[in-house]
């Protein structure tokens, strides 16, 4: 397995996640899409849990939560 088909796996992996955490807090589809995405960009810059968190923070903002609360 190549160091390519490692970080395949884990940004499938993290758009997997995200996608299914906007849904249970009830984004659209497009929304989860949206977040799943950026987590993925900010992954290839970042670490997963730094992805992670900026995504939530992200989907929070999307779906009109405040500020305060990411």
């Amino acid at each position: 397995m190549t160091h390519t088909d490692i970080h395949g796996m884990r940004d499938k992996a993290i758009r997997e996640l995200m996608t299914k955490e906007a849904l249970l807090v009830g984004a659209s589809q497009r929304v989860a899409r949206e977040v799943a995405h950026y987590a993925s960009v900010v992954f290839d810059k970042e670490s997963m849990g730094v992805a992670l968190n900026k995504a939530t923070d992200y989907l929070l903002v999307r779906i009109g939560a405040n500020k305060w609360l990411a």
